[in-house]
């Protein structure tokens, strides 16, 4: 797959891929209210479920596409990806700190 995401990000070129990337987190932004909003806006029936399903289908795809774009960048500017697996989970655990000093206090 490293090879194809870099073919990909060599022929469109660095800036045009940054580009497309905040297209695609636009995108994803987009498809996640347009969920909430049919969620909170209509009783949830038969066939709203399929609504519903039909919205978290277009997320599941827009998060594909920024994570292809992501993963075009690591490649591209020799980003390890488990170092970017280590620093989530740093965040991750400050995080989790900080919602439990908010709990005790």
């Amino acid at each position: 797959m490293k090879s194809k995401l870099l073919n990909i990000i060599n022929y469109y070129g660095v800036d045009n891929q940054q580009r497309k990337l905040e297209e695609e987190v636009y995108e994803l932004q987009k498809a996640i209210i347009e969920y909430q909003q049919s969620k909170l806006c209509n009783e949830i029936t038969k066939d709203n479920l399929y609504n519903l399903d039909a919205f978290k289908d277009c997320i599941a795809e827009e998060m594909a596409d920024v994570c292809v774009l992501l993963m075009q960048l690591c490649d591209y500017y020799k980003i390890n990806v488990p170092k970017i697996g280590k620093i989530m989970e740093q965040k991750i655990d400050r995080q989790i700190e900080r919602i439990k000093n908010e709990s005790d206090n």
